[in-house]
Formats: structure tokens, sequence, C-alpha cells
């Protein structure tokens, strides 16, 4: 079908009036080119969401008495529960009792994704005791066996960590660590092997060297 002309009373648009111009015409007519020292995101970038600040204390501390139903929910109010203690460690020199039971008491969770994300979240504490992460440490154990690659990993990553700082704390681990020398997932056997050289004792690296080869 032939397409309609525009009506008489239409004023052709901008495209249109510029068909037949010279270059110098439509270079005048392009628009401004884009300044990275003005604008520093990269071209076609969406408009980003401003970034939320954390809670106050007084928040997280109410929170942390009221029971959530989402896992999600949970692992984010442990976030902030390790923040604040962070914060107010830094600033008078020791943590919240309150919010560090709610981290212990996290361990108990029934999901368990917030379970290492409470034991994550003690095992990264600064100035931990090795009497505090005796219970991250416990369920940090029993993800060695878990049957799910993806807990094994987790776990074997964590204490991997622990051991740099507190190696006598990891040491109750180092059976069930043996046992994933010989993992399939190749990941989780070398994080065993490195562990198990920073905790064992000197007979224990002779035995372990000898099941390398």
């Amino acid at each position: 079908p032939r397409a309609r002309p525009p009506p008489p009373n239409q004023a052709p648009g901008p495209a249109r009036r510029l068909e037949g111009a010279p270059p110098a015409a439509r270079r005048a007519h392009a628009p401004p080119p884009r300044r990275p020292d003005l604008d520093p995101r990269p071209p076609h970038t969406p408009e980003r969401a401003p970034r939320s600040s954390p809670p106050s204390p007084q928040v997280v501390a109410s929170l942390t008495r009221t029971p959530l139903k989402s896992p999600l929910a949970q692992c984010l109010l442990i976030r902030f529960a390790k923040k604040v203690m962070e914060d107010e460690a830094k600033e008078a020199g020791d943590r919240d009792r309150a919010l560090f039971d709610f981290l212990e008491a996290s361990l108990r969770h029934k999901s368990d994704m917030v379970i290492y994300e409470a034991a994550s979240a003690i095992c990264s504490l600064s100035n931990v005791t090795q009497r505090e992460l005796s219970p991250a440490v416990t369920v940090l154990q029993l993800f060695l066996c878990s049957p799910k690659p993806c807990l094994r990993f987790s776990a074997v990553r964590t204490l991997n960590k622990v051991a740099m700082a507190h190696p006598l704390a990891v040491t109750p681990c180092n059976m069930d660590m043996e046992g994933l020398i010989n993992d399939s997932n190749r990941s989780i056997a070398t994080l065993a092997i490195t562990t198990l050289l920073k905790t064992g004792s000197e007979s224990g690296v002779e035995r372990l060297m000898k099941q390398i080869t």
C-alpha cells in the first residue's frame, strides 16, 4: 500500500530537514559529545540506584529479637550485626555480647545458608578468641561431611582462613579434612591439603605427604 503523505500543515521532522543539507549543517545540529570527566559512567549504562546505608545499631538490636521467616533476611541481619559489632569494637574496644549471642543462636537455624553465614561471621570477627570460635568450627566440621559439594567447599575454605590465625582451633577437624584429600572436586581437595599443612603435627604432615604421593 502507498504511504500517505503528511498533512500540509505539519512541518517535517529534523531528520527530513537535514536530508539534503551539507555535512557542516549536519554537524551543527548533532547532539553535543559526551564528557567523560563530567559523567564517569560508561556509555549505555543505566542509572544506578543509590546505595542504602546500613541500619542503626538500635534497629539491628531490635531486629535480632524478632524472628524472621526469610532465610535471606536472616543472612542480611547477620551481616548487619557483624558490622555493628566491628564498629563498636573499634570505638569502645568491646563487642556487644547480645549481638554475639544472636550469631551463636543462628548456628542452630534450620537453613544451611543461615548457619554458614553465622559461622562465617563469627570466624571473621577481629580479635576473636578460640573459645568464641569453638561453636562455629564445630558447625563447619559437620559441613565437611555433607553430601553437598557447595557446603564442603564453603566449610573448608572458611577453616582454611581460620587456620592462618588460630590453627589450634581447627585441629579437631583434621580427621574430617583428611577424608577430603581425594575429593572429586579439586578445589576442595587443594584447600583441605593446605589447611592440613597449617594445622597438622610433624607426624601428621608426613602421613599426609605419603597419601598425596
